[in-house]
């Protein structure tokens, strides 16, 4: 049986995420640009790819056992935009990271293949869980994977949207 994240589609739009990552848009932090339809824009190509792949990567049934290794998602979508320690992290980042950013440090001897050792996480140690942060547009909108730090699993994952 092939797994739900292994497949032509999954695969196309992980590839669709990765060449949009950096696009000039509206809300890009690194090259502010225009608006672009296919960045900026709900339902457009990069929200489209990002959520395509969260559905093949996040259980179905809310508290089911995950057989889906978090590993997954580095592989599909590269290295993460911010890696976070806690839910409330994840949040803040939206408001401006709350001293999130100035927090970050590597850590050493971090869980597995999920966290490598060039990954950064930010936050206090908080809910045996890691979050995996990428971002759809910048700090405004973004996307987060939630991974057991012991089993190394997918958890869940949580759009946070600025939902003007």
């Amino acid at each position: 049986m092939t797994n739900p994240w292994d497949t032509p589609a999954v695969r196309a739009a992980a590839d669709t995420f990765k060449r949009l990552r950096t696009a000039p848009s509206k809300y890009s932090a690194t090259a502010a640009g225009d608006w672009n339809k296919d960045v900026d824009t709900y339902g457009g190509a990069k929200h489209e790819a990002m959520e395509t792949v969260r559905v093949a990567l996040v259980p179905d049934t809310p508290h089911a056992a995950s057989t889906t290794p978090g590993s997954a998602i580095a592989q599909l979508l590269g290295e993460p935009d911010a890696v976070l320690t806690s839910r409330d992290a994840v949040r803040a980042l939206m408001a401006g990271g709350a001293g999130v950013s100035a927090q970050a440090a590597a850590i050493a001897g971090a869980p597995g293949p999920v966290i490598s050792p060039g990954m950064q996480v930010a936050g206090q140690p908080g809910s045996g869980s890691t979050f995996l942060v990428y971002f759809w547009r910048g700090t405004h909108d973004y996307l987060a994977f939630e991974v057991d730090a012991d089993g190394e699993q997918v958890k869940g994952s949580e759009w946070v949207l600025a939902g003007e």
